[in-house]
């Protein structure tokens, strides 16, 4: 391998580092952004506002609810957490 071949290789290595990095903290910032919403989505709930809510209206803020809780869920998993919580 050349050193050009190798340089290249070594360049194209640190954008890929960089862009797992970026990736990651993305991920991060939404799952904190979805505890956030859920948080205070059940704090709206607990405190009976949702009662009052028209029924054609409260569905689809149930549906997105619950698909909340499914990211939530899904961002708990044991691996997605690791790769989270990875640290270069």
């Amino acid at each position: 391998m050349s050193y050009t071949e190798k340089r290249i290789l070594l360049e194209e290595q640190r954008d890929q580092s960089a862009d797992t990095i970026k990736a990651i903290a993305t991920l991060q910032s939404v799952d904190g952004d979805t505890a956030t919403a859920l948080a205070t989505i059940q704090a709206l709930i607990d405190g009976g506002s949702f009662n009052l809510i028209d029924a054609e209206i409260k569905a689809p803020l149930v549906t997105a609810y619950n698909a909340l809780n499914n990211l939530r869920t899904a961002f708990n998993t044991d691996a997605v957490r690791e790769a989270l919580d990875w640290r270069p």
